[in-house]
């Protein structure tokens, strides 16, 4: 399930709805996910593979794996496209420039951390141009049966 965040300040929506609320003659309220999708002038989805749960059941000196997922539309600021939340407090980037995409743009970041305690981890993987933010959360098991 990929999740909608809008960074626009609360003030900023409340006098938005009142200028329009003033204009129509009725308060009409929508929900922040709401205004950041229509906001958002590109999407991220899944990429391939679609499946990106990843599990470590043998011992491994590190973990090392990448995270994908596809941009789509057009944008003006640069995008920054990471996973955070990983095992250990770790955290990758990578940024996509301004552009556009009318079939696909594969987002990739790697990572590669020390091995970690063994458990089952949940790393977020997310896109964000500094005002609207899309993320996906995955699962990441170390050190138990797969």
């Amino acid at each position: 399930m990929i999740s909608v965040r809008s960074s626009r300040s609360l003030a900023g929506r409340v006098a938005a709805g009142l200028a329009g609320a003033a204009a129509v003659g009725a308060l009409a309220f929508s929900s922040p996910a709401a205004a950041a999708a229509a906001d958002a002038s590109w999407t991220m989805g899944t990429g391939y593979p679609v499946d990106q749960d990843y599990c470590f059941s043998n011992m491994p000196l590190n973990l090392s794996k990448n995270y994908n997922s596809i941009i789509s539309g057009s944008w003006d600021k640069p995008i920054t496209f990471g996973v955070k939340d990983l095992p250990g407090g770790y955290s990758f980037t990578t940024t996509l420039q301004p552009g556009s995409n009318e079939s696909t743009v594969n987002a990739w970041v790697a990572f590669n951390i020390p091995m970690q305690p063994d458990g089952v981890y949940h790393p977020v993987v997310y896109a964000t141009d500094g005002t609207t933010t899309q993320s996906v959360t995955r699962t990441l098991t170390v050190g138990l049966p797969c």
